[in-house]
């Protein structure tokens, strides 16, 4: 009976040894598992990159590509100018007052003119002198 009973508590500790032992390899087998994953979760080359030889667009495409994008802009350019310019409501004349507003027009702020003019004293002289419009429009030197 003593016999018995010490073969069968080494067959228990043996049992329960070879259950740690699968746990640990079922461990293991999943810690490598998982790293494997974590390794693949990484960047990974698939395909090494190669430097073209040749160019994939030709000059000729190039320039098409570049005269479609210059006339659409200009287009584009144009179709924006003449909207702004419709769609403006800004009294730019009289005759917008009177039509417009349906009202008389009180004042204008008048064209400005030149002030200012340079003027030669004598032919071969290089000397010039500034010179005031007035409103009859003659040079007079200034003093």
């Amino acid at each position: 009976m003593e016999l018995e009973r010490l073969h069968l508590a080494a067959v228990q500790r043996a049992e329960d040894r070879l259950s740690a032992a699968r746990d640990n390899l079922e461990s293991a087998s999943l810690a490598q598992v998982k790293s494997e994953s974590v390794t693949k979760q990484t960047y990974m080359v698939i395909d090494q990159p190669e430097i073209p030889q040749v160019a994939e667009i030709s000059t000729k495409t190039m320039a098409v590509n570049f005269a479609i994008f210059v006339v659409v802009g200009i287009f584009l350019s144009v179709v924006a100018i003449a909207g702004g310019a419709l769609l403006d409501r800004s009294l730019r004349f009289p005759i917008d007052v009177r039509h417009g507003l349906s009202l008389p027009v009180l004042a204008m702020v008048p064209t400005a003119k030149p002030i200012l003019v340079a003027a030669t004293a004598d032919i071969g002289v290089a000397s010039t002198s500034t010179a005031v419009v007035t409103e009859d429009a003659t040079l007079q030197p200034q003093t």
